[in-house]
């Protein structure tokens, strides 16, 4: 939910279990392939991806990387309603049939008084390890909202956007790929 509450409803009895996860709201979700882990992503000011055991009880944290590490942590300003959308995010997650987890990460703060983007993408192992990353340091100017895995799991690609302030984007210095924005294949 938008106030950080994860919600399991169980499909054959209509029970619901909840948990409060994050300081700000839940972004995206995804399961393993055997369904026993629930993989959540949440936009808040550490911009945690977590992963659950699923279980009769509910779920159960298993562990969680902080986002916030790689693009940088941010606050809104106080009573800007819409200022939850400019803290570090999982935009995307996305599991493949081994079961690494893709993740789309961006973070669009201000900077200087002008909107900035950060993104990466991460591949993680099922136990929270980082596999890699793109870039493998810094990150990218834009924001890659969304990502896709094949069906073997061995090949990725990411819709990038073009950044909020372009002029700027091509000589921010902490991205170490100054890079034309074009369609990216990660295999």
């Amino acid at each position: 939910t938008f106030g950080g509450w994860l919600r399991l409803v169980d499909c054959r009895t209509g029970a619901v279990t909840e948990q409060r996860i994050a300081e700000g709201m839940v972004k995206t979700l995804a399961w393993s392939p055997d369904s026993n882990t629930l993989y959540v992503g949440e936009q808040s000011p550490d911009g945690n991806v977590l992963a659950f055991s699923v279980g009769a009880d509910g779920p159960t944290k298993r562990w969680s990387r902080r986002l916030a590490d790689w693009l940088g942590t941010s606050r809104p300003a106080a009573g800007d309603r819409f200022g939850i959308y400019s803290l570090p995010a999982a935009y995307d997650l996305e599991v493949t049939p081994e079961g690494r987890l893709l993740v789309a990460a961006v973070h669009n703060a201000p900077q200087d008084g002008r909107p900035r983007n950060r993104s990466l993408v991460a591949c993680l192992s099922p136990e929270g390890d980082v596999v890699w990353r793109f870039p493998r340091q810094g990150y990218l100017p834009v924001t890659i909202a969304h990502l896709a895995v094949d069906g073997t799991g061995h090949c990725s690609a990411f819709v990038a956007s073009q950044s909020q302030d372009p002029a700027d984007a091509a000589r921010d210095p902490h991205s170490t790929d100054n890079l034309e924005i074009r369609p990216n294949r990660l295999c």
